[in-house]
């Protein structure tokens, strides 16, 4: 057997970790959707007409799921599109009825903007 030097079994270790992150990188970015649960989020609803007064709505939304971003954004995505006063997905992302499954009383929606794509049951189905 021939002796090594601490470096070369440092640069050996370092080189395998690297190579060990890279491939669990790929993998996650190619493995679809992650689950991140369910949130609910406070929308003011108008009520009267002069003056006139909001009121505290809770809506929810279902099996967020999203690859290409974090469930921190997902989530921040959905309560921006809850939020918005228009029908329209915010920020260019094209929102299109997903083929998932949803409790009663939500339609799944999916959204995408290149490699971003958050999937989520809206309530309103």
């Amino acid at each position: 057997m021939q002796r090594r030097g601490k470096w070369q079994v440092t640069a050996t270790a370092i080189s395998s970790l690297a190579l060990v992150a890279t491939v669990g990188t790929g993998a996650q970015a190619a493995g679809g959707l992650q689950k991140c649960g369910n949130r609910a989020y406070t929308i003011q609803v108008a009520q009267g007409t002069v003056p006139q007064t909001f009121k505290p709505f809770k809506v929810y939304a279902k099996n967020v799921a999203e690859s290409g971003t974090t469930c921190v954004g997902a989530f921040n995505f959905v309560g921006q599109l809850y939020r918005e006063k228009s029908a329209s997905a915010p920020a260019h992302f094209k929102c299109v009825p997903a083929k998932a499954t949803e409790p009663a009383g939500y339609y799944a929606q999916l959204c995408s903007k290149g490699a971003i794509r958050i999937e989520f049951g809206r309530q309103g189905g």
